[in-house]
C-alpha cells in the first residue's frame, strides 16, 4: 500500500492540475483509511544493506573506523550484526540510509575492506619469518591503522551526502532496538615506538590509492592502485 500511495504522491506533482488534484485526493484517502502518516512514507525510504565482508566476532577499531568513514561519506549510519557462518559466528557491517545510498555504502565497504586485507597480508609477508605471531599481528594492526587513516583523509576531502539522521534513528530504533555492538578489539593496544614505521608504511600505501566517488544513482566509491 505504501508504494501505491507514494506513486500517487508523485503523480500529485504533475504539471496537469486536474491529474495532480485527483492523485493527491486519492493518496490522502488511502492514507486515512490505512492509518498511514507522512512520517511513515518518509521512513519507508530508509533501507538497509549488509556488506559482504565478515570479521571476527569482536571487530577491530580499524574496521569500525573504516565503516564510519564510508557511512559518513554516503549519508548513512552503520552497525555490526552477527551471522552464523561455516567458520563460526562472524560480524558484518550493516549500512542504513536513504535508498539507494545504503547499497552504495555497503559496496564501497566491501571493496575497500578487500583492499585493506590484501595490503595487510602483503605487509605481513615483508616481516621476518622468525617473528612471533602476536608481534606480527601487532605490527600488521599498526600498518592497517595507518592505511585506514590515509584513506579517511582522502575521503574527508570529498563532499559527503546529507544524512537523514532523524529518519535513520527511527528506523534503527524500530528494527534494531536491542542491538548493541560487542565492542572492538583495540588495535592500538600494546603499541610501541617500533610500530610507528609500520603505521607510516600503511599511510604511504594508502597515499598510492586513488579514490573516485561518482554522482547519481550509479554513485560509488572506488580505489584504484
Amino acid at each position: 500500500m505504501l508504494e501505491k500511495i507514494k506513486k500517487l504522491l508523485r503523480l500529485a506533482a504533475s504539471d496537469n492540475p486536474h491529474e495532480a488534484a485527483l492523485a493527491l485526493q486519492r493518496a490522502q484517502e488511502l492514507m486515512q483509511k490505512h492509518h498511514i502518516t507522512e512520517q511513515d512514507i518518509k521512513l519507508s525510504e530508509i533501507k538497509e544493506q549488509a556488506a559482504n565482508a565478515y570479521s571476527a566476532q569482536k571487530i577491530t577499531s580499524i574496521e569500525a573506523t573504516l565503516a564510519r568513514c564510508i557511512a559518513d561519506l554516503f549519508g548513512c549510519e552503520y552497525l555490526f550484526d552477527y551471522k552464523a557462518t561455516g567458520y563460526g559466528i562472524r560480524t558484518m557491517p550493516i549500512f542504513i540510509g536513504l535508498d539507494p545510498h545504503q547499497e552504495i555504502a555497503a559496496y564501497a565497504y566491501e571493496t575497500t575492506h578487500r583492499k585493506l586485507m590484501r595490503a595487510r597480508r602483503e605487509h605481513i609477508a615483508t616481516l621476518s619469518k622468525r617473528m612471533k605471531r602476536h608481534n606480527k599481528t601487532r605490527k600488521a594492526d599498526a600498518f592497517c591503522l595507518g592505511w585506514v587513516g590515509g584513506i579517511r583523509e582522502k575521503v574527508e576531502k570529498l563532499v559527503p551526502t546529507t544524512k537523514p539522521t532523524d529518519l535513520i534513528n527511527q528506523y534503527r530504533a524500530l528494527h534494531y532496538p536491542d542491538t548493541v555492538n560487542s565492542g572492538t578489539r583495540d588495535a592500538n593496544k600494546k603499541r610501541n615506538k617500533k610500530d610507528l614505521m609500520d603505521m607510516i608504511l600503511g599511510h604511504i600505501a594508502a597515499d598510492s590509492e586513488q579514490i573516485n566517488a561518482g554522482v547519481g544513482h550509479k554513485e560509488t566509491l572506488t580505489l584504484n592502485h
